[in-house]
């Protein structure tokens, strides 16, 4: 995929433990790809991932306003009228500005089989 124009992602998160969160995430994109297939489609994701936090008491102070994690997870991806299945993984990081609110940014690599893959890019409120 060539060329995102614009998305929105919303995720749900819950804290397992001091170093591990389980959380639903979905995205709905549009994006252009020049090809005869499609010239412009719309995107929707949804995945089940898994977050390793590094500021979990053993690496980082668990209340440091520095908060870097590593991600994977497993989903689908419905692109053009068909699905594929969907494993990604990637880095985030939440800079906490209080105790419960924080600024997030995460890139991932999503991997479609039979699909091209691609890089999703968030930034948002926790």
């Amino acid at each position: 995929i060539n060329n995102w124009n614009h998305g929105v992602n919303l995720g749900i998160y819950r804290s397992l433990n001091p170093s591990f969160n389980l959380g639903l995430n979905s995205n709905i994109g549009v994006f252009e790809k020049p090809a005869d297939l499609f010239k412009t489609s719309r995107s929707l994701a949804l995945d089940l991932g898994l977050q390793y936090k590094f500021a979990n008491g053993y690496i980082l102070k668990q209340d440091s306003w520095f908060d870097p994690y590593i991600l994977g997870g497993l989903g689908f991806n419905s692109i053009a009228s068909k699905t594929y299945g969907l494993f990604n993984y990637g880095l985030g990081m939440n800079f906490w500005l209080q105790e419960n609110i924080g600024l997030n940014i995460q890139t991932a690599y999503n991997n479609l089989p039979n699909f091209e893959n691609y890089l999703t890019h968030t930034a948002g409120l926790r």
